[in-house]
């Protein structure tokens, strides 16, 4: 443990686990700001779109340690939110019922968002430096829990950029559907440089519907409730 001021041999690993700790709390914060744009543009505000855009502020402000408290009650705020969302997707429905992928996507990648933020969040507060009364309270960690730390913060921004990504393409399927035809253009799709990140388009919702519910962890899950759900209503 150390308490006071850090000895300087111990720079070096405490800068790093903050280092990974803000560049977690930065990206989360611009994940919400986007969306929160993105559906403020597609729908002329609401309290989601609010929501995620006072989230990413708050986010920023939140990171790394001094804030902590306000860090868990802002995920507790998202996890009751989150379902805005989904029922945000599902109102473009009688537009053209392909819009339900996107409600199956996104909840396909909250899923996977909040699974990735309890691992990142327990490994990084466990081994972030706690300023208390007495002085600095940290217990070095090692190079293990260090590279931990890392691929848990790298997996968690991976979910929150495959978030931002689902989203982008809700709003550009949304303009070339209701307002493409009125201009005679067209909103680009996103293209990934790595061909195994996935672009959500009408053409492609068969396809990438049946690939959310049966190749996800989202999926699985909800097929595992499903047939709980079934056997006990049968007992």
């Amino acid at each position: 443990m150390i308490r006071g001021r850090k000895p300087d041999g111990t720079s070096a690993r405490m800068e790093r686990v903050v280092g990974i700790v803000l560049r977690s709390g930065v990206i989360a914060s611009s994940a919400c700001l986007t969306v929160g744009l993105l559906l403020s543009l597609a729908a002329g505000g609401g309290s989601f779109a609010a929501f995620l855009l006072n989230a990413g502020i708050l986010i920023l402000l939140a990171t790394p340690v001094a804030r902590v408290p306000d860090l868990i009650g802002l995920k507790a705020s998202f996890d009751r939110e989150a379902i805005a969302i989904i029922t945000f997707t599902e109102r473009w429905l009688v537009v053209d019922p392909r819009f339900e992928v996107f409600r199956i996507a996104i909840n396909a990648v909250m899923h996977d968002v909040r699974e990735e933020w309890g691992a990142y969040f327990d490994l990084a507060m466990r081994n972030m430096p706690v300023e208390l009364p007495a002085g600095l309270h940290w217990t070095v960690p090692g190079t293990d829990q260090l590279a931990a730390i890392e691929a848990a913060s790298d997996r968690f921004i991976d979910r929150l950029g495959t978030l931002t990504a689902y989203s982008y393409d809700f709003q550009a399927e949304m303009q070339n559907v209701l307002i493409g035809p009125l201009f005679g253009n067209t909103v680009p799709r996103r293209q990934p440089i790595d061909p195994r990140h996935i672009v959500i388009s009408l053409g492609n919702a068969m396809l990438l519907t049946r690939h959310f519910q049966e190749d996800t962890a989202w999926g699985r899950a909800t097929k595992n409730i499903e047939a709980r759900t079934r056997a006990a209503l049968k007992t």
